[in-house]
Parts: structure tokens; C-alpha cells; sequence
């Protein structure tokens, strides 16, 4: 390896495919240049190309124990600094998420405070991405420092469906498994049905929220999460309201939301998008703050051997909380 001047997306691939030839750590003989070409990728700016080079840098073993240390204390300060934007603070969640430490998890949950919508999503997942991170979690939730209305209906769920005893039963006392509240606000938005529609807010609302995982009518999602909703309109409009406010309630065939465990203790949700004898790959939804539409490469590829547990859940993938997005 050394340098060179091809745009970040061959750069990107050509780290992929490096990545991809490791099934494990390993002492791989580079030269001096090869190093210091690798530990630079590693601090650049792109943060792709930085997150593909640092999961080298890990397997390789090129990082110092004090390199690393001042690694994850510069990114812990930049994730905390509430003057950075939010797309700064964003990437130091990535890159500490891709860190197989559990005492990352309390750095990571002390961002939630000043978190804004993006980075709140992003810092839960990122916690929720290894087993390893809830008990911090449930720390915080029952010092109340964190509500439990801060978590996703699919992460509560994971959390009362733990296999751990103890975290199932800690998490059982703080939380509840159903969200009411947009239930209570069904009457509000179906009384507004009777007002006059507005088809160019619909289409915006459509392609900033619905879009982001749903098709319909060539628009939307190029690789699509959930149903193509081209067909919508043949349905009654309240009972296309209460699937909105409460997705959980009726979820259709073929759109569960299956949660994987790995051996090495990274835990992956998502609908089931395909499976072979030897792996299965999981659909997911866009992470937060990204600008682009998924693409194959950011589907979930598992294999059967590295599963520890699978079960699929009873709570939709699609967010409850859309009832505070929308207005009526």
C-alpha cells in the first residue's frame, strides 16, 4: 500500500476488500511505508475511508495501546462538545461504535443529554450494537438520567426479551412493552381528514419520512425496508392512520423484525431481507444522518456460524414515534 490520488470510493473498496480477506486479528508483515500509509487513512478526513482504515488498524494490530487511549479520548471529547455540528459529533459515534470495549458505553450514553434527534438515534443504536453496552444503559435509565421514553419500540422490546436474567428483570421494571399515547391521538388525526388536502406538502412529507424506508409510485427508498405503499389509496384513510401511529399493532407477512446475536457479542436488527444455507442478510432501516439512500453494501450480511441466537419480535421496525413528526 501507498499513495494515491484515485478518488475516496475506490480507495474505500480497495480497504473493503482488504478487510474482507481477514477472518480475524492478525500479525500481518507490512513495511514501514505500508504502516504509516494505513495509520494516516486511519486520522483522515474521510470518514469512510477513516472507519475502514481504523478496523485495519485494529486487526493488525498497528495502534499502540497509548495511540489508542488518545484516540478514543479525542473522539469522547468531540461527541460531547455541543459547539460542533451535529455531522462531526455524528462520525466520533461511528467511530467509537466500531470499538469491541464495553467501558465505551458510558461515554457514549453521556452524549444523550445534549443529543440532538440524529445524534440521539445514532448514540442508541451504537449501544444497542453490542451486548456488552446495556448494563450502562440500564444504569442511566434507573438514575433517571435517561427516560425510558428515549428508547425505540424495538429497543425496548429487545430489552424485555433479553436471554440475560438479570437484565430482563431490571429492564422489566423500568419499562413497558406498548406506547399508548398514539393511540390517544388517533381521534386528533382522523378528525383531520375532514379538512382540505394539501398534495405538495404530502409529497414532501412523503420523501423527507416515508421515503427514507417505503416506495411508492417510483419514489421513495431505492432498496426498500418495508411494503410499497403504491397501493395505499385502496385502503380506508383511518386505517391507514392507526398502521401509522401504532405500526406495532398489525404487521404484515413477511416484515417482522428479526433480532441476530453473533458469537463475538454484536447484536443486528432488522427485516429479513435473505438467507442461504450459510448466511442470512438483514434489511435496515437508514442510520441516522445519513444523505443517501442504502445501497446493497449497507445490507447486513450474516454468516450461520457466527449466529449465538436469532429471534424474530413482535414490535414493527417502523418508528412509534411518528405521532411527534406529523402533524394532523
Amino acid at each position: 500500500m501507498g499513495r494515491t490520488t484515485r478518488p475516496s470510493l475506490d480507495l474505500s473498496a480497495c480497504l473493503r476488500g482488504i478487510r474482507s480477506s481477514f477472518g480475524g486479528s492478525v500479525n500481518a508483515p507490512l513495511s514501514d511505508e505500508a504502516r504509516q500509509t494505513v495509520s494516516r487513512l486511519a486520522s483522515g478526513d474521510d470518514p469512510e475511508v477513516r472507519l475502514l482504515a481504523q478496523a485495519l488498524v485494529r486487526l493488525m494490530s498497528l495502534e499502540t495501546a497509548a495511540e489508542r487511549e488518545a484516540r478514543l479520548t479525542a473522539l469522547k471529547a468531540r461527541l460531547n462538545d455541543i459547539t460542533l455540528n451535529a455531522d462531526v459529533r455524528l462520525v466520533a459515534v461511528a467511530e467509537l461504535s466500531t470499538e469491541d470495549d464495553a467501558s465505551i458505553a458510558p461515554s457514549l450514553i453521556a452524549g444523550l443529554p445534549s443529543a440532538t434527534p440524529r445524534l440521539h438515534e445514532a448514540i442508541l443504536n451504537a449501544v444497542f450494537s453490542r451486548r456488552d453496552r446495556i448494563p450502562a444503559l440500564l444504569d442511566v435509565l434507573e438514575q433517571k438520567a435517561v427516560a425510558p421514553t428515549a428508547l425505540s419500540a424495538v429497543q425496548r422490546s429487545l430489552l424485555l426479551a433479553e436471554t440475560d436474567d438479570a437484565i430482563r428483570s431490571r429492564a422489566g421494571k423500568l419499562l413497558t412493552a406498548t406506547n399508548s399515547a398514539a393511540l390517544e391521538a388517533f381521534p386528533r388525526f382522523a378528525a383531520a381528514l375532514k379538512e382540505p388536502r394539501d398534495p405538495i406538502r404530502g409529497n414532501q412529507v412523503f420523501r423527507e419520512i416515508c421515503g427514507r424506508c417505503h416506495q411508492a409510485h417510483g419514489l421513495g427508498v431505492t432498496i426498500p425496508i418495508g411494503p410499497d405503499l403504491s397501493s395505499e389509496f385502496q385502503r380506508a384513510e383511518k386505517t391507514i392512520i392507526r398502521d401509522i401511529l401504532a405500526p406495532s399493532e398489525v404487521i404484515s407477512p413477511g416484515y417482522m423484525t428479526y433480532t441476530v446475536a453473533t458469537k463475538s457479542g454484536q447484536v443486528f436488527s432488522g427485516l429479513l431481507g435473505s438467507e442461504s444455507p450459510t448466511s442470512l442478510t438483514l434489511k435496515q432501516p437508514p442510520k441516522a444522518g445519513a444523505d443517501s439512500l442504502p445501497t446493497d453494501e449497507e445490507l447486513q450480511v450474516i454468516l450461520r456460524n457466527e449466529i449465538d441466537e436469532m429471534r424474530v419480535s413482535t414490535v414493527s421496525l417502523m418508528p412509534e414515534d411518528l405521532v411527534k413528526t406529523l402533524k394532523p
